[in-house]
């Protein structure tokens, strides 16, 4: 037989290397929690024939995966079809020979079973096939595959590899079973026994049902799907005992915890390719856009799904957005897109899409989409920035007249530049004013999804500045330039010296007071500083 440097001349010379197993074990995945979305999605598939049969009593079918930190064990249990004894063998000890169907069924390529290989030293599949008195037990040594594999003098095959590393036994069972159980020793990663993790990790990845915490935009979502003959399949999936959901929330939190925003309605929508037949379809919830979601949002950005089961991360939408700081927008939102398709087909690692026309057309449209939710972001910002604009120039309106009524002024001069920078914080803030109420108008005409959002979202009542910048700053026939130097004045009797405990100095001892305060003003501009010295020096010389 030819060695590997020498040229093959017919397929009997063909040899598939070894290292071709550790490119499907211990190379396959970036996330090593990865392996459990894989075999959710084996069962998933099985489960669809399960019920096309009836084979179980009610039609109740499940996912349970266990996980024992304590031993490193974790065990993945389906109650579907099983596998025929006599198919033990060919199915489940060969490699990438799937009869599975592309863009048909979730799974096709037939080697997501063998990613346990790369996290543990034994994995072991169990099953039992309806009507079977018998359960195929097949043990796979994955301690002794890397160590042949690491082996560089060894030169055997994939194929000789899996023959010396698998066990194949049978035992007694009752003949109405049906199950497909994997085992997992010694787990040698501790994020896989991680429950919390994994629990947060399934729900968001595999083809689950939202959660009903998000009522009633999940009815909202589920009459779209019956309006268009939409379906999405989902499964009953258990971690630890514990089912899990797509953990959508009404609410959006800050790190914390704590509420700061929350969803005000969902907008669902479909697609067609240029044929016009149905290619993906979606939802993304509305809030008020105040920015990227936190993490602690777990169900944050936009996700894309095929057959249900997630492609990648909260992430992998952010392609859309060309532009590198608009990609950010993706996660202002909580939301999904579904693909609808049989062209479009996942890789082989399920991060993203393959390769093909079907996925530039695809793209083509998404990134329509997606410009969408980026002017969503950009008009939120710019409504928020005029609203802000008000807020401000209320709130130096106050300051001005808090500051007023208890003779804070240190001198003429900052009295006039406070007013100053009122009248121009007004001026910004009237602008502001018939900006917002222009945007509204917009909001309507174009149907936006965030009109409503942004009437009721914020308090109505500080958006109109007129009843409570009247009165604010000098009489309009004034100049703040104008301000008159005698302490007392009625109109502008509110510098730091008017104050009655500076009454026993007389006019040009109070002059020189003002010239001093009108120096740290001058050396210091941080408020808190310059009031912390003149208050300072204020209680010494009025003792």
């Amino acid at each position: 037989m030819a060695d590997s440097h020498e040229y093959i001349a017919s397929l009997d010379d063909v040899k598939i290397g070894k290292n071709v197993l550790e490119s499907l074990t211990r190379s396959a995945y970036d996330d090593c929690r990865c392996i459990l979305r894989e075999y959710v999605q084996n069962a998933a598939d099985q489960i669809d024939i399960a019920r096309e049969q009836n084979l179980s009593e009610g039609n109740s079918y499940g996912v349970y995966i266990n996980i024992s930190p304590e031993t490193r064990r974790i065990e993945i249990e389906d109650n579907a079809t099983g596998v025929e004894a006599s198919e033990v063998l060919p199915v489940l000890r060969n490699v990438a020979c799937s009869n599975k169907k592309r863009g048909k069924q979730k799974g096709f390529r037939g080697i997501g079973r063998l990613g346990g290989l790369g996290y543990c030293s034994t994995l072991t599949f169990i099953t039992s096939f309806k009507g079977e008195d018998v359960r195929s037990i097949l043990k796979w040594n994955a301690d002794e595959m890397s160590r042949i594999i690491d082996d560089e003098s060894d030169e055997s095959s994939a194929s000789d590899v899996v023959s010396r590393v698998t066990s194949h036994s049978t035992e007694k069972e009752k003949p109405d079973l049906h199950y497909f159980k994997i085992i997992m020793e010694d787990v040698s990663d501790r994020r896989l026994l991680d429950a919390g993790n994994i629990r947060d990790y399934l729900s968001m990845v595999a083809p689950v049902d939202i959660a009903n915490t998000f009522k009633p935009f999940k009815d909202e979502i589920k009459r779209f799907m019956k309006e268009n003959n939409l379906v999405v399949d989902t499964y009953d999936v258990y971690v630890n005992g514990e089912q899990i959901y797509k953990p959508y929330t009404r609410s959006i939190y800050d790190e914390n915890g704590a509420e700061i925003d929350k969803i005000y309605k969902v907008v669902p929508f479909i697609r067609n390719d240029s044929l016009g037949n149905p290619f993906y379809w979606g939802w993304y919830g509305v809030s008020k856009l105040e920015g990227m979601l936190k993490f602690k949002n777990l169900a944050r950005g936009i996700r894309l799904r095929c057959k249900n089961i997630q492609l990648g991360d909260e992430g992998n939408c952010r392609r859309f957005l060309p532009g590198k700081q608009d990609q950010r927008f993706s996660d202002y939102f909580f939301g999904e897109i579904h693909t609808l398709s049989e062209l479009l087909i996942p890789d082989m690692d399920r991060n993203y899409l393959r390769v093909d026309d079907a996925r530039t057309e695809f793209e083509a449209l998404a990134r329509k989409d997606f410009a969408t939710l980026k002017n969503l972001c950009y008009e939120a910002s710019g409504y928020k920035s005029d609203y802000k604009k008000i807020l401000t120039a209320q709130e130096k309106g106050k300051k001005l007249e808090e500051k007023k009524k208890n003779k804070e002024f240190a001198s003429k001069e900052e009295l006039a530049k406070a007013q100053d920078e009122f009248e121009k914080s007004k001026k910004l803030a009237e602008s502001a004013e018939k900006s917002i109420a222009k945007r509204k108008q917009n909001l309507q005409t174009e149907n936006s999804p965030l009109a409503g959002v942004i009437d009721t979202s914020y308090d109505p009542t500080p958006i109109s500045l007129s009843a409570v910048v009247s009165g604010f700053g000098p009489k309009p026939e004034e100049k703040p330039s104008e301000i008159k130097d005698s302490a007392g004045d009625e109109e502008y009797g509110c510098l730091r010296t008017s104050k009655p405990i500076y009454k026993r100095f007389n006019k040009s001892t109070l002059a020189v007071i003002n010239a001093v305060y009108k120096v740290i003003g001058d050396v210091l501009p941080m408020e808190n500083m310059r009031e912390a010295l003149i208050s300072k020096i204020e209680a010494e010389i009025t003792k």
